[in-house]
């Protein structure tokens, strides 16, 4: 009697397991043809359900281990064309708004340099206070106050305003003799502060979405120093501020493009072991 029952349950779980390996075997079809239209996500829900709800169907689930992979590399492949097809149209881009630009680089100190526009450049504002600005290779905007006067003002930040009362201003930068630095020629007073990453807290794109107004510049500090933004100006932060957004693309797909080629790599080792 025992002999049956025992028999009894090995034959249940036998047919059990047979309907689990069809169930499972059917998910796995379902992902492949999702896969083969290009519908990833879907594919891998079919396989997670396979490793979820039937992890006994060992066959199956190695297979959808290797699917899984198949899916994988298909996804980095799509990827890794449309960043390529991206940056095609990109860096062309660049190099004509580059022109404008002088590339301010040493090689033995810097590993990245700025792009900064030659009617901004250092040697063409000398003895007098203005805006700056400036793009790293990366596409990191920046914005540099120079405040040109008889009496230090020992400013730390920069406010831009509307008529109407709307503003921007930049985080405060302490002096620190590299960011915000000063030194007295001549008994003139030169103060430069630079505004970098989020110390720049958006002021070149309140300047671009505002410019068509009038825009009054006030450096903050022991005294307060302000001045109306010329035409000028304004069309180096438009000019600068589209580098910025191309070269920042650039950079942010062309790493995605070197990430993706690694994970085809890897992708491809994986499937070939799985072979």
């Amino acid at each position: 009697m025992k002999k049956s029952i025992v028999c009894f349950i090995l034959l249940i779980g036998l047919f059990a397991c047979k309907s689990d390996d069809k169930k499972a075997a059917s998910h796995l079809d379902k992902a492949r043809q999702y896969m083969n239209q290009g519908i990833f996500n879907s594919a891998k829900l079919e396989i997670d359900t396979i490793r979820t709800f039937y992890p006994k169907a060992y066959a199956v689930v190695k297979e959808s281990i290797k699917l899984m992979y198949e899916i994988e590399l298909k996804e980095q492949t799509r990827t890794n064309k449309y960043c390529d097809s991206i940056l095609i149209t990109l860096i062309p881009k660049a190099e004509i708004l580059k022109k404008e630009f002088i590339l301010d680089k040493d090689p033995k100190y810097q590993e990245t340099g700025n792009w900064i526009l030659k009617s901004q450049s250092v040697e063409a504002n000398i003895g007098k206070s203005c805006i700056r600005t400036g793009v790293s290779e990366n596409g990191e905007m920046y914005i540099t106050s120079v405040y040109y006067g008889k009496t230090p003002i020992h400013h730390k930040a920069i406010k831009v305003s509307t008529r109407d009362g709307l503003f921007a201003e930049t985080q405060p930068i302490a002096a620190d003799g590299g960011n915000n630095y000063s030194f007295v020629d001549g008994g003139m007073t030169s103060e430069i502060v630079t505004y970098l990453h989020k110390k720049e807290n958006g002021i070149t794109g309140f300047i671009k979405l505002y410019g068509v107004n009038p825009l009054k510049v006030t450096y903050l500090g022991d005294k307060d120093f302000s001045f109306i933004l010329d035409e000028k100006t304004k069309q180096a932060v438009y000019k600068t501020y589209e580098l910025a957004q191309v070269l920042s693309a650039i950079n942010r797909y062309s790493n995605e493009l070197n990430l993706s080629a690694k994970k085809i790599r890897l992708l491809n080792l994986k499937i070939d072991q799985k072979k």
